[in-house]
């Protein structure tokens, strides 16, 4: 999906490689979104 043209080498480093940025990229919509909601409790 996200790195198909890595996918020719390794498998079990890529794996790691790939959760980590798709962690990455899950926190910091998580961030934006609790920043987005955090001012209409006021």
């Amino acid at each position: 999906m996200l790195f198909l043209s890595l996918h020719t080498t390794m498998g079990q480093q890529l794996n790691k490689y790939i959760k980590r940025k798709r962690r990455a990229a899950y926190l910091k919509r998580r961030k934006a979104r609790v920043k987005a909601a955090a001012p209409k409790k006021k």
